[in-house]
Parts: structure tokens; sequence; C-alpha cells
């Protein structure tokens, strides 16, 4: 799921109608998990000048990379945040803590081979799930079409084009409205 999705659930579900400030916090939790890698990105790509394919094909997997990834992602983190949050009776960290918890979870099911380390400190295991949000390699998108069910697996589910790498970088980016147009909640 793309960090802007996860923000914006974030906001619906944790969001307060009465505190502007619990409807901030939340949309930070579901932003943070990704923040970091957005900057290391920005980074590589802009100050260090590294390409694309060396970003998502080497620096991203490198040991590095994943160890300053790593308690962005994490569960056990996410859960102390919520519980602190109920313990102390706060709706702000509440909101902040779930937000982020609810990203984690679902990237949790949505990454397969760029699976993160969701139960940092206490493990490195991955669950590498068979679907991926982005991978056409891990991806058969189910959208709906007249009124039946069509499976895709020849493009990504973001993606209105017929093969699989049509060379757009990033590849969400150039298609985000197709996909807005084909799953309404994006």
């Amino acid at each position: 799921m793309n960090t802007q999705t996860h923000v914006l659930m974030g906001a619906v579900l944790f969001g307060g109608t009465v505190s502007g400030g619990q409807t901030a916090a939340a949309v930070v939790g579901g932003l943070l998990p990704d923040l970091p890698a957005i900057l290391m990105v920005v980074w590589a790509r802009w100050w260090a000048a590294r390409s694309p394919r060396e970003i998502f094909g080497t620096l991203y997997f490198s040991r590095r990379w994943q160890v300053l990834l790593a308690p962005w992602h994490s569960v056990p983190l996410w859960g102390a945040g919520v519980a602190l949050g109920w313990a102390s009776a706060s709706p702000v960290l509440i909101a902040f803590a779930a937000s982020g918890l609810i990203h984690v979870g679902i990237d949790f099911f949505l990454h397969a081979s760029d699976a993160h380390r969701h139960f940092w400190p206490f493990s490195d295991w991955r669950f590498e799930s068979p679907v991926s949000y982005w991978d056409s390699a891990h991806t058969t998108a189910v959208y709906s079409s007249r009124s039946r069910l069509r499976w895709r697996s020849a493009s990504p589910p973001c993606c209105s084009c017929s093969t699989r790498r049509c060379g757009r970088w990033p590849h969400w980016a150039s298609c985000w409205s197709s996909m807005s147009r084909r799953w309404p909640i994006f």
C-alpha cells in the first residue's frame, strides 16, 4: 500500500472529530513508518546521485538500510505505544500509535521480497507475503469489471499498461489516476 493511503487510513480510522491534534497525530503515525525510507531514497537519489535501479535493487536491501528501517515497522514498538496511550488515557498518543500499528499490520500482508522485520527487536524474521502491492511477480490483482471478477497477473494492480515493465519510474506514480479509478479507496 502506498504511504499516502496509510496516512489517509490512519486519519479516517483514528482521527478525532473534536480535536485537530488527534487527527494530526493519526496522520503522523500513518506516515512515520515509511518516512525514514522516503528520506533515505531522496538522499540516495539527489545527494548521492544513485540510480533508481541501484536504490531499489541494491541499497534498499543492504544490511545498513534494513537495520535503519527495522524499528519503524516494529509491531512490538507500535503496540507498546498503543498500550502507553491506553494506560495514560491519551487519545492523541493512541491515535498516533494505532495509526502506525495499522500501517505496519497492513504492510505485513502486502510486502513480498521487500518484507520488513515486523517483530524487531525480538526477531529478525520476515514474513514474505505471496501478495505484493507493487511487485507484479507477487501480485494477482482482483478488480470488478462489468459485474464480474477478473484476475490480472500481467501487471501491477495500479497500472493500466499491458506489460510487466512499462519503463515508467517510479511505476506507481505515473499510473496513480488509473489506480484510483479502479479502486476508489485509494
